[in-house]
């Protein structure tokens, strides 16, 4: 990268190099997140809730 003089400036292209860095590494981890939790917590997300004992259903 250059500055605005036209110089090289490496501290500009090394900044935007890490957050490149931490982006990619974000994405892996929500990729890795997306197939862990579809395998070890099946069907949770999807409509599965805990059932409440429904009011006057002989438990008060």
């Amino acid at each position: 990268m250059r500055n605005s003089e036209g110089y090289k400036d490496p501290t500009a292209g090394a900044a935007i190099a890490s957050v490149r860095r931490q982006e990619k590494r974000r994405r892996k981890e929500e990729k890795r997140e997306q197939k862990t939790g579809e395998g070890s917590h099946a069907g949770e997300s999807e409509g599965t809730e805990l059932k409440r004992p429904q009011a006057g259903a002989g438990n008060a």
